[in-house]
């Protein structure tokens, strides 16, 4: 299963972790669960590489902060339907005039992301768009 909490994608390096009693879990190889292992569990973690290409998506954490106005969240939903990439789950909440939000998409490959990435950092009053 890939983990839930670095929500590795193509074609970024990936690492296995056999877990107990839930099979192998696939984690980024930069992931902080993996990179913080108590040396005693490192006889866990195995070789893992993508396969092939096909039409599997990626659920990944996007976090955008920016100046709070009228139309910011419709404008961001625009670059993700641009991207074709499908939100999934959206959390947003403002305070003092800024926007926290928080985005659950579904990509095929961390080119995409970075395209939606880069389109979001672009758009009026935004200041942060990033991988969480």
């Amino acid at each position: 299963t890939l983990a839930g909490c670095c929500k590795p994608a193509p074609p970024e390096p990936i690492v296995g972790y056999t877990t107990q009693g839930r099979g192998v879990s696939i984690h980024r190889a930069d992931c902080k669960v993996v990179t913080r292992l108590p040396d005693a569990r490192h006889s866990r973690l195995l070789h893992a590489a993508w396969g092939q290409a096909g039409d599997q998506v990626f659920a990944i954490d996007i976090e955008v902060l920016a100046h709070d106005r009228a139309g910011l969240l419709k404008d961001i939903t625009e670059v993700f339907v641009q991207e074709k990439v499908n939100v999934v789950r959206v959390n947003t909440l403002s305070h003092d005039g800024e926007a926290r939000m928080e985005f659950t998409g579904e990509v095929r490959d961390i080119g995409q992301l970075s395209r939606c990435l880069g389109r979001l950092a672009h758009v009026r009053g935004v200041f942060q768009a990033r991988r969480k």
